[in-house]
């Protein structure tokens, strides 16, 4: 059994066969290596997922003797690793190359050993705050084994929970020791000390990839010295301080760093990230006030005048912008250099000049657009000439985008039936397509000027009713030309309805498509519902997983519901009731 007539042996096999398992079959591996003497361990061990809980069984509330409750709370409190043994991290570390360690609380790091010196990864994502007093032992172990790895590339700390554990600093001095790090991961969840922020600028020149998530950071400022020397001055107590952009000699560029994330109360630091990092590729910004944004926009304009093409590819901008102008002029930069493949934003800059310039120079790329408006932008905008352009510029989306992937427009933002069937859809590639599609274009606006007819007909009929004594139109008339308009309309909207899920239909890739209705018109007359050709449309998207409509529970009825799930069972259906 250990070779087989080839003259392969028996742990190569198991070795090219474990390369190719996830780390959810981590476990079963290690189980059947056990009756193989342990001769494929070591590959397993390549990337390795841990999982650790400190209080796995509750203490049983049976009577039971003081010996057997002691028992119980030893084997409460022994840590349970699932994926791996103790005993393989202590043997088999020096073979861990990618380490996930997800943890119910704060794990022990010691766990893996002092042989775990070859790390080029390392994502710890603990979930719950330590009970109890502080752990300042972890945050050492945590260093020690950071310190063991120099070869890390990629380091992620994240916590999932939404504070940081108070007493817990993590140093990140210990950054200077990985002269190897390309991509680094910091999120709010853990506490730094107020130096942390230098310390990403040090290590800056060496990154790729920066995901940087920390608002609860002092804000400083960097003044100079008569000598030129750099002092920080950190935040007073109740009063916030912006830093000085003003420097007198421009900073080292970041040229290898390509992705950069980052998430700050604090604008003047996004800023100062911004001027360093000519090259980016990718660019996700969330900033909590808008003291600043204007400056990191002409950051972004002030590089090319460096040298520094464009090579921005995916932006997503949230609560960034006042002004759309510089955003325009953003879109026409990158068309010199670079196509946009990703364009998220969540303000109302997103005007129709915005859109039209995307589509002018970036249509032919775009994969992904999400257009997250504010809830009162329809509201004041209305059925005017604001609305109207942003209609066509979602409706432009799927005519003129062919690589158009994933399209999610605002709640805010309705969509017309009329204007999504005028010409037919061009990206057959979709996979995710979430809209609020509304059919009242046209009738609302023959409406609109009905009732301003009608009011215009009423002063004129009661101001020659008081001159000649003549009565206007009794409520007979009335009555029938309305019947007659609502049947007209109703036809209208059904076909429009049935054209709509024929286009639907032919996305033969969607996996994900989320309709919303409006609430405020009356049920399956003016909004989309699957009653009219919707389920046979429907059926032939055989790669759909997930079907949501989430205003209005008459787009999806009972009746259609319990047909839909016959027909298609892999369909996740989020049908509020």
């Amino acid at each position: 059994m250990s070779s087989i007539a080839v003259g392969i042996s028996l742990p190569e096999i198991i070795a090219l066969i474990s390369a190719e398992l996830s780390t959810q079959d981590l476990n079963s591996c290690v189980q059947v290596s056990r009756s193989w003497h342990e001769a494929f361990i070591p590959y397993l061990y390549h990337q390795v997922s841990y999982s650790y809980k400190r209080y796995a069984k509750p203490v049983s509330r049976t009577h039971s003797s003081s010996q057997e409750k002691q028992q119980q709370q030893q084997e409460r409190l022994q840590p349970q690793h699932h994926g791996c043994s103790y005993e393989g991290f202590r043997k088999h570390g020096r073979h861990i190359r990618i380490l996930h360690v997800t943890a119910i609380e704060f794990p022990e790091l010691d766990v893996f050993g002092p042989d775990c010196q070859r790390l080029t990864a390392l994502h710890l994502h603990p979930i719950n705050q330590p009970k109890g007093e502080p752990l300042p032992q972890w945050n050492l172990q945590l260093q020690a084994l950071i310190a063991r790895n120099p070869k890390i590339q990629t380091l992620e700390l994240h916590s999932v929970h939404r504070k940081p554990c108070e007493g817990i600093f993590f140093d990140l001095n210990i950054l200077r020791v990985l002269p190897e790090l390309k991509r680094l991961t910091l999120m709010d969840s853990f506490a730094v000390n107020n130096d942390a922020f230098d310390e990403i600028l040090a290590c800056g020149p060496q990154l790729q990839e920066l995901n940087y998530q920390i608002s609860l950071l002092m804000p400083r400022t960097t003044v100079r010295d008569e000598n030129g020397t750099s002092k920080k001055k950190e935040k007073e107590h109740g009063s916030v301080v912006i830093a000085n952009t003003t420097n007198d000699c421009s900073p080292m560029m970041w040229t290898k760093l390509t992705s950069l994330t980052v998430s700050d109360q604090v604008a003047s630091r996004a800023t100062e990230l911004i001027e360093r990092c000519p090259n980016l590729k990718t660019l996700y910004m969330r900033l909590w006030n808008d003291d600043n944004t204007e400056a990191i926009l002409r950051q972004l304009l002030w590089h090319r005048s460096m040298g520094y093409p464009s090579r921005l590819e995916h932006l997503r901008l949230y609560r960034l912008l006042k002004n759309g102008s510089l955003l325009v002029d953003l879109l026409q930069v990158c068309n010199e250099s670079s196509r946009l493949k990703t364009f998220w934003i969540d303000s109302c800059v997103a005007s129709h000049k915005v859109m039209t310039e995307l589509l002018k120079f970036h249509a032919e790329s775009l994969e992904k657009v999400v257009l997250m408006f504010p809830l009162h932008e329809g509201k004041k905008s209305g059925t005017g000439s604001g609305s109207k352009g942003r209609r066509s510029s979602v409706q432009d989306l799927l005519v003129l985008c062919p690589r158009l992937r994933h399209l999610e427009v605002g709640l805010s933002d309705k969509v017309y039936m009329e204007d999504l069937v005028q010409s037919p859809w061009v990206c057959r590639d979709i996979e995710h397509l979430e809209l609020q599609i509304n059919g009242r274009g046209m009738m609302a606006d023959r409406q609109e000027e009905g009732e301003e007819d009608e009011e215009e007909a009423l002063s004129s009929s009661s101001s020659s009713s008081s001159s000649d004594g003549d009565l206007p139109f009794g409520p007979c008339f009335g009555e029938e030309s309305l019947t007659a308009q609502t049947a007209v309309d109703l036809d209208v909207n059904i076909e429009l309805q049935r054209q709509l899920w024929q286009q639907i239909g032919a996305l033969t890739l969607l996996r994900k498509l989320h309709i919303h209705a409006d609430m405020n018109v009356d049920k399956g007359t003016s909004t989309l519902s699957v009653t009219h050709g919707g389920l046979e449309a429907l059926c032939k998207l055989h790669r759909l997983v997930e079907l949501k409509v989430s205003r209005g529970k008459h787009i999806l009825t009972d009746s259609d519901r319990e047909i839909l799930l016959q027909r298609m069972p892999n369909v996740r259906i989020i049908h509020p009731r």
